[in-house]
């Protein structure tokens, strides 16, 4: 998970998303819980969150007993898992900062070009949240997949830097007697 200033700001799934020395434990501790569950009589989506410490030990957070943030990106993995074939990682960005708001058209022709961006680093980019695209400050949900840590890394920066220059477009409007707005051309919101 993404966790900035403790607040939820997305996650990546998938082959490496985990250390290897980690994994087993939390797989263990997981499947242990969903034997509780099962025992209990719950049935359905459930998981466990988890921290790490500066040591890199483990401590078990919470269990949610329904579809969390991060449901979506394994959704959408074994989905492309099942058409392309296994080893993808999906990393769900809650919060895409956009340098603008956008009505519907541009924020389609900018998915569009995110996505054929995205497809030329061998990554998939799937708009997940567009409604905040009109917010006063506005951002994007999305989710990049790739089949490596360094092509997802790469399609999060693009569709990051792209976004964020979405305002730049504006500038050009600029009266020319009046000094460009120094808040909009730093990406800062008034």
């Amino acid at each position: 998970m993404d966790v900035t200033a403790g607040a939820y700001r997305g996650a990546t799934v998938g082959p490496g998303a985990v250390p290897d020395r980690a994994e087993k434990p939390l797989l263990a501790f997981g499947a242990a819980v969903g034997r509780e569950l099962a025992a209990s009589g719950y049935r359905g989506w459930f998981d466990v969150d988890f921290v790490v410490d500066a040591e890199g030990r483990l401590a078990p957070t919470e269990t949610n007993l329904r579809l969390t943030g991060p449901s979506i990106a394994f959704m959408v993995a074994a989905r492309l898992d099942a058409l392309r074939g296994s080893g993808h990682l999906v990393r769900i960005a809650d919060r895409v900062e956009l340098g603008a708001r956008l009505p519907e058209a541009q924020l389609d022709e900018l998915c569009a070009d995110l996505a054929r961006g995205c497809a030329e680093l061998g990554a998939v980019f799937v708009p997940a949240i567009p409604t905040g695209a009109f917010d006063p400050a506005p951002w994007l949900g999305v989710l990049v997949a790739a089949r490596s840590l360094e092509t997802l890394d790469a399609a999060e920066e693009l569709v990051r830097s792209e976004a964020a220059a979405v305002g730049a477009m504006f500038d050009a409007f600029e009266p020319a007697d009046r000094p460009p707005d120094p808040a909009r051309r730093a990406g800062e919101r008034p």
